[in-house]
């Protein structure tokens, strides 16, 4: 049973804690929040091929999963909102 219950959120997260993403094309001009919500100031457009580590999260709001991250070209940080197929898993070096 998902602790997400009927606010129509997929139960799959495509973002997990410490991980390591990129920005494909589906996710080109996401925005970075200053709040785990759709009203937050929008802090940067994130485009396509930038790379976000995950520091924390999740918050659920606004019907989505939102995480807190630091985007590593600028150094940047806030949150996105998670949704399959706007991030790409890095695989760290071994």
């Amino acid at each position: 049973s998902s602790p997400l219950g009927g606010f129509g959120i997929s139960p799959w997260e495509a973002l997990k804690e410490n991980g390591e993403y990129i920005i494909t094309e589906l996710g080109h001009n996401l925005r970075l929040r200053s709040t785990p919500a759709l009203s937050g100031e929008t802090l940067a457009w994130l485009k396509q091929g930038e790379h976000i580590i995950v520091l924390d999260g999740p918050e659920e709001a606004d019907e989505y999963l939102w995480w807190y991250v630091r985007v590593v070209e600028s150094g940047k940080e806030g949150w996105v909102a998670d949704n399959p197929g706007w991030y790409e898993f890095v695989e760290s070096p071994e």
